[in-house]
Protein backbone atom coordinates (compact mmCIF):
# COMPACT_ATOMS: atom_id res chain seq x y z
CA UNK A 1 0.00 0.00 0.00
CA UNK A 2 1.15 3.49 -0.79
CA UNK A 3 1.96 5.74 2.14
CA UNK A 4 1.28 8.96 0.17
CA UNK A 5 4.85 10.03 0.93
CA UNK A 6 6.97 10.27 -2.21
CA UNK A 7 10.25 9.87 -0.31
CA UNK A 8 8.98 6.73 1.47
CA UNK A 9 7.50 5.20 -1.69
CA UNK A 10 10.35 5.90 -4.14
CA UNK A 11 14.15 6.02 -3.89
CA UNK A 12 13.98 9.82 -4.29
CA UNK A 13 16.92 9.88 -6.68
CA UNK A 14 20.05 7.94 -7.57
CA UNK A 15 21.20 6.16 -4.40
CA UNK A 16 24.73 7.21 -3.46
CA UNK A 17 25.05 5.87 0.09
CA UNK A 18 23.04 4.00 2.71
CA UNK A 19 23.59 4.35 6.44
CA UNK A 20 24.69 0.93 7.75
CA UNK A 21 21.95 1.02 10.43
CA UNK A 22 19.30 2.19 7.96
CA UNK A 23 18.81 5.61 9.58
CA UNK A 24 19.11 7.44 6.25
CA UNK A 25 20.07 7.21 2.60
CA UNK A 26 21.78 9.80 0.44
CA UNK A 27 20.51 10.28 -3.10
CA UNK A 28 21.42 12.49 -6.02
CA UNK A 29 18.09 14.20 -6.69
CA UNK A 30 16.77 14.58 -10.24
CA UNK A 31 16.69 18.40 -10.18
CA UNK A 32 17.85 19.72 -13.58
CA UNK A 33 18.12 23.30 -12.29
CA UNK A 34 20.31 22.20 -9.35
CA UNK A 35 23.08 19.86 -10.55
CA UNK A 36 24.66 17.99 -7.66
CA UNK A 37 21.59 18.47 -5.44
CA UNK A 38 21.56 15.68 -2.87
CA UNK A 39 18.94 14.63 -0.38
CA UNK A 40 19.55 12.89 2.91
CA UNK A 41 16.36 10.92 3.46
CA UNK A 42 15.38 9.33 6.76
CA UNK A 43 14.94 5.57 6.70
CA UNK A 44 11.56 5.86 8.42
CA UNK A 45 8.83 8.39 7.78
CA UNK A 46 9.34 11.62 9.67
CA UNK A 47 7.83 14.95 8.70
CA UNK A 48 10.68 17.12 9.98
CA UNK A 49 14.17 16.71 11.44
CA UNK A 50 12.82 17.78 14.82
CA UNK A 51 10.71 14.58 14.84
CA UNK A 52 13.94 12.58 15.16
CA UNK A 53 15.50 11.64 18.50
CA UNK A 54 18.51 13.82 19.43
CA UNK A 55 21.05 11.10 18.58
CA UNK A 56 19.36 10.50 15.21
CA UNK A 57 19.44 14.26 14.50
CA UNK A 58 23.17 14.37 15.25
CA UNK A 59 23.91 11.46 12.90
CA UNK A 60 21.69 12.90 10.18
CA UNK A 61 23.35 16.31 10.46
CA UNK A 62 26.77 14.63 10.15
CA UNK A 63 25.59 13.04 6.90
CA UNK A 64 24.30 16.38 5.59
CA UNK A 65 27.62 18.06 6.40
CA UNK A 66 29.59 15.21 4.76
CA UNK A 67 27.51 15.71 1.59
CA UNK A 68 28.21 19.43 1.61
CA UNK A 69 31.95 18.87 2.04
CA UNK A 70 32.00 16.35 -0.83
CA UNK A 71 30.06 18.71 -3.10
CA UNK A 72 32.31 21.66 -2.28
CA UNK A 73 35.37 19.59 -3.22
Amino acid sequence: SMSACELCDTPGGERLHDDPQGLWRIVLAPEPDYPGFCRVIAGRHVREMTDLAPDERARLLSAVLACEEALRE
